[in-house]
């Protein structure tokens, strides 16, 4: 079976890709971002009027994260290590 899930990093930046049978949570996400402040971007993006999916929760895999929905459908996520 080809990768569903991988996750790429460089200066600071992680960005992880899913795709295929990956298990839930994460089959429905198109990528996950991880970054320094996840409660300042949920802030802002509720602020900008992006369609916020998830509000913000604390995951039993050490991070918080929330899921935004982009135009097409497809869901975001972005998450900070707790």
């Amino acid at each position: 079976d080809p990768p569903s899930w991988a996750s790429l990093g460089r200066d600071g930046v992680e960005v992880m890709l899913v795709c295929g049978d990956y298990p839930a949570p994460a089959q429905d996400w198109a990528a996950y971002f991880r970054v320094d402040n996840v409660d300042t971007l949920h802030a802002e993006a509720v602020q900008r009027g992006a369609h916020i999916a998830s509000g913000l929760v604390d995951k039993p895999y050490k991070c918080r994260e929330f899921e935004a929905r982009m135009p097409d459908g497809r869901l975001i996520a972005f998450g900070q290590s707790i």
